[in-house]
């Protein structure tokens, strides 16, 4: 365990060092094949230090939130939304020209509470929860959309992403199902998902 823990900072450190040797980067040498990418923090997608910049976008063309899209921080309440971090990434990325990777839009971790449990913190009815669960990942999937659609004079192209919005009650049923087929709010696996079809 040892070893591979030391194999694996060995790897993480690997960009670095080689942009202080004046050597090609991972982002140099990979990057024209496919995605080099890192999960950034809220305190690197808003720093101004030169050096950590240079440290992300020197060695990635891709970047994933680390925390600020996980459903606890961009939805902390049923009615209220704080876009604050996750738009600040997608400017981070857009200023450097990096991919922002999606992030899960439902996670068993750093879910917020008022999703699973009602104001008396009792469970939820399996019909409440696909309900919160589909307003949520419309909501956020539809801020992406626009986020990714806006040009710098504020019209709006139709990206690819904006395309997929349009068939988004299908993927949301796909991933609902199968976040939900694990849990005990489904009735049996494979029960077709009727309130995200609406």
């Amino acid at each position: 365990m040892k070893k591979l823990t030391q194999f694996c900072l060995g790897l993480m450190l690997l960009p670095i060092t080689a942009v202080a040797q004046n050597q090609p980067t991972m982002k140099d040498v990979l990057g024209k094949y496919f995605l080099v990418g890192t999960a950034l923090n809220s305190h690197q997608i808003w720093t101004h230090d030169p050096k950590i910049v240079h440290a992300i976008t020197d060695n990635f063309n891709s970047v994933v939130a680390e925390n600020c899209m996980k459903g606890e921080i961009i939805h902390p309440e049923e009615d209220y939304y704080d876009w604050h971090d996750a738009d600040q990434l997608v400017k981070f990325a857009e200023q450097h020209k990096m991919t922002v990777h999606g992030h899960c839009l439902i996670w068993h971790s750093q879910a917020p509470k008022w999703m699973f449990t009602d104001k008396e913190g009792k469970e939820v009815t399996r019909e409440v929860l696909i309900d919160r669960m589909y307003h949520h990942i419309t909501n956020v999937v539809k801020r992406e959309a626009r986020t990714e659609r806006e040009r710098p004079d504020r019209s709006l192209r139709h990206g690819a992403l904006h395309q997929r919005v349009q068939g988004i009650r299908m993927e949301i049923q796909g991933h609902v199902g199968g976040f939900l087929g694990h849990r005990r709010f489904l009735g049996g696996h494979g029960e077709p998902l009727r309130h995200l079809s609406r």
